[in-house]
């Protein structure tokens, strides 16, 4: 579920993008593995399905 909001989101060049919407538990399948994720909705002007930001990366622990 989509909920709003209002806020700013800085990104690698340094620049901050306008962030107006949020879902919270998304679940994202990568293999065989499944995460619960909170997604950020950004419109980026490009066809980019998703981008992982190092929050979820964290999640993983060590990768090996």
């Amino acid at each position: 579920m989509e909920r709003r909001i209002n806020t700013t989101i800085l990104i690698g060049s340094g620049n901050e993008i306008a962030c107006r919407g949020a879902c919270f538990n998304v679940p994202l399948r990568i293999d065989f593995e499944t995460f619960q994720i909170d997604a950020l909705l950004v419109d980026i002007g490009v066809d980019i399905a998703i981008i992982l930001g190092t929050p979820w990366m964290t999640d993983l622990g060590n990768v090996l």
